[in-house]
């Protein structure tokens, strides 16, 4: 546990519940830790946690340091308002429950309690503290698309592990958040991506994907990004090497092409809308003179003729 990037995520409003919870573990590891923390708080125990000011605490905070060099008055400044902040957190956090919003085979839509709207795709999962007016904040699990009602005294975070997550005001935009993929795609507003000590800023169709553990800025250019929840696919010339992963992604499948097959001239312009993978491949089967075989969850294809 690296406390000193808690205790500076916590002082910038950045933090997620495990991180609170792993500082008030700390302060409960030694005697010292506890009494230092203590200590600091009493100096302020007639702040009221409902009215906490947090640059005003700092400021108190730096006026009573005196003359210490600067990186000790960061430092000490960063325990005297964790020990409030965290006082603050866990008062409240007492008596709060939490909710969770989740999705199995089907798509779900949920309304939050500030008008902003969830869409959640399969296998995803959403979780957030009941009383959610007061701090905008979920973790999410999956992949989600988010319309998120505007609030500029109130930002909607979404946080996505220990370290990153999504900072809006009000904006539209689509999130995948799993162990093995990332792609954050934006539709409408401005979106902040906090990544450890970096912030991206995102604007209407700007997109960000991690390759290989960095992440990328990009342009969208993928016409298929909200398939899954506008049940629509469309393919505009598009290369068969990519139509099949996006068919994988629209319908929880995997596609088995023949072995080596060469799909890099072979192109598709189609439709659909409300059509299952059954009916997806008597298409292509008519296009590209297909062999193939459907089960549950896999299509394994044995012949292909690119015309």
């Amino acid at each position: 546990m690296n406390i000193d990037k808690i205790i500076l995520k916590v002082i910038n409003n950045s933090a997620s519940t495990e991180e609170y919870e792993m500082l008030e573990s700390w302060k409960k590891e030694s005697q010292e830790n506890l009494e230092f923390l203590k200590t600091m708080s009493e100096k302020y125990k007639d702040v009221n946690y409902q009215d906490f000011d947090k640059q005003k605490a700092w400021s108190s905070v730096e006026s009573q340091i005196g003359d210490k060099k600067p990186g000790m008055i960061k430092w000490i400044a960063a325990i005297l308002v964790l020990g409030l902040m965290l006082g603050a957190y866990f008062y409240f956090k007492s008596d709060k429950r939490i909710d969770v919003f989740q999705s199995q085979n089907e798509t779900q839509h949920y309304a939050l309690k500030d008008n902003s709207e969830i869409w959640l795709n399969r296998n995803s999962l959403v979780s957030y503290e009941s009383e959610f007016i007061n701090e905008r904040r979920v973790a999410l699990e999956g992949e989600a698309y988010f319309e998120i009602e505007a609030n500029k005294e109130n930002p909607f975070i979404i946080e996505l592990n220990e370290t990153d997550f999504i900072k809006v005001i009000g904006t539209k935009f689509n999130v995948v958040n799993t162990i093995d993929e990332f792609d954050l795609t934006v539709f409408s507003g401005i979106v902040e991506f906090h990544a450890l000590n970096r912030v991206i800023i995102l604007e209407k169709d700007d997109r960000i994907v991690k390759v290989n553990g960095a992440f990328t800025k990009i342009k969208n250019r993928n016409l298929n990004t909200l398939s899954w929840k506008n049940k629509e696919l469309v393919f505009d010339n598009e290369f068969i090497s990519r139509v099949f992963p996006a068919l994988e992604r629209h319908f929880g499948v995997s596609i088995v092409p023949p072995q080596n097959a060469d799909l890099s001239s072979c192109r598709l312009r189609s439709k659909y809308t409300q059509e299952n993978i059954s009916e997806v491949f008597k298409e292509l089967e008519k296009i590209y003179d297909l062999d193939y075989t459907i089960s549950e969850k896999q299509v394994v294809i044995t012949s292909f003729k690119c015309n």
